[in-house]
């Protein structure tokens, strides 16, 4: 919705794909566009009209794109879709098209984009990753500048693309060489008297190609600066100081290490999805994050330098919900949202798989505390037994190929109908651990039986 400088006019769109306009104070609509023609616009926000022509993609829907707002002192043009991209386009964006410099951060959609009444500020509001995103718009000089000394992890973290999804080719509506090669036409043996007329169609050929090449990308750009928000609502032990005394956790697909003196935030930028789990290595100076998806990864890095040092992927097929370090930090042991919430030991150094096994069936995610004999403990929150569901704990030693699960016992007593929320291993026995419940308070020690 946006008021004209005069305030005498209000426009605005609506979810069908319909623009409308209304004379103020009155509140009628203006159906005769001509009367619009001289009319200057004080901001534009809406995703539809002349102006904002070229931000929709090729195949988009309508509502794709939830926001829009444009910085008319720097003309360029900021977008927020479904896809969680944040991107930066030329205002005013006429033609289809358009190329855009395109920025990776939010793990799904973008509800909101707007600009500081200063113009130095993007503010974008995530959807499902519940965080608000503070990004430092970069004036064109200086975004030049920046490139050219910018580090191998800024360029990560920047998630930059100047190059849209259509970049093969100058002109609209063809986004590859395979659609160029469906309008090849094969004509019959040219001759000399058709030559004439050959010339004066190619000519008008490329007369077409330049009156529709596609608007280039601004030369400005933003840069993450804050990140508001963190994932707790469904996520636990994702918090932890770092060898410095900086703070780690992650939000959306973003790895934050925070410094509490300086109030500042870096960020690793490695993942495109949700991250879900996070562990810190035994020495405080590495860092395992795991994603959800049918592609999930786990990216270990490094808190001071954001690079990454291990990528593994390629057996977790839905997400990871859980890691943990081996005591020596040479392990590392994750739990996937599989059915089964499968168990794999890693050398994550290697990148190799050293062992796996298959835990329970259950409806919530598990987590896992290692020993300090390189024993795991899955415990899962709640199991699909009646209304209430058996809390159930599971010891596991993934030292071999055949490594199996073991539920522990509840000894003489019957199974408690209620969720264990903590496990630690008892350094006076190896073999020991208590569990808390949260409704009674209790806590139960195990030991080897």
């Amino acid at each position: 919705m946006d008021w004209s400088t005069d305030s005498k006019y209000l426009q605005t769109n609506d979810g069908s794909g319909r623009r409308f306009f209304y004379r103020m104070p009155s509140g009628k609509e203006v159906t005769n566009r001509e009367e619009l023609k001289l009319v200057q616009w004080a901001s534009w926000t809406c995703v539809l009209g002349p102006e904002v022509n070229g931000i929709w993609p090729k195949y988009s829907d309508i509502n794709d794109i939830n926001s829009v707002d444009a910085n008319f002192n720097n003309q360029v043009l900021v977008t927020a879709d479904d896809y969680g991209l944040v991107k930066l386009l030329r205002y005013p964006c006429i033609k289809k098209g358009a190329k855009s410099k395109k920025y990776l951060g939010h793990s799904a959609h973008i509800t909101n984009a707007r600009w500081s009444h200063d113009y130095q500020w993007v503010i974008t509001i995530g959807g499902a990753d519940h965080s608000v995103f503070q990004w430092k718009f970069v004036p064109e000089r200086k975004s030049k500048e920046a490139a050219m000394h910018i580090a191998p992890q800024e360029t990560l973290a920047d998630s930059n693309s100047e190059e849209s999804d259509s970049d093969q080719s100058d002109v609209p509506e063809m986004d590859s060489e395979i659609e160029q090669e469906t309008q090849l036409t094969y004509r019959r043996q040219v001759y000399k008297e058709d030559l004439p007329q050959l010339k004066e169609q190619c000519k008008e050929k490329h007369r077409a190609t330049a009156m529709k090449k596609r608007e280039r990308p601004p030369g400005s750009g933003v840069k993450l600066h804050f990140i508001h928000g963190y994932r707790g609502y469904d996520c636990r032990s994702n918090l932890f100081y770092t060898q410095t005394g900086e703070i780690v956790y992650h939000v959306a697909a973003i790895g934050v290490v925070y410094n509490r003196q300086q109030n500042t935030q870096r960020f690793y930028m490695g993942h495109d999805d949700d991250i879900l789990c996070l562990a810190i290595h035994p020495l405080k100076d590495f860092v395992a994050t795991g994603q959800v998806g049918r592609d999930s990864s786990i990216h270990i890095w490094d808190t001071e330098t954001l690079k990454p040092i291990s990528v593994l992927r390629g057996f977790h097929q839905l997400g990871v919900c859980a890691l943990d370090f081996s005591a020596d930090g040479k392990r590392l042991a994750s739990v996937g949202l599989d059915d089964n919430h499968t168990i794999v030991l890693w050398d994550w150094r290697k990148g190799e798989k050293l062992s796996a096994m298959r835990f329970y069936s259950i409806e919530n995610s598990p987590w896992l505390v290692w020993s300090s004999a390189l024993r795991v403990v899955c415990q899962a929150l709640t199991v699909a037994q009646g209304q209430l569901g058996a809390a159930l704990i599971s010891f596991a030693d993934p030292g071999g190929q055949c490594s199996e699960a073991v539920r522990g016992k509840w000894g003489l007593t019957e199974p408690s109908f209620c969720t264990c929320h903590c496990v630690v291993f008892s350094w006076e026995r190896r073999n020991g651990c208590k569990r808390e419940t949260m409704n009674k308070g209790e806590s139960w020690e195990y030991g080897k039986a």
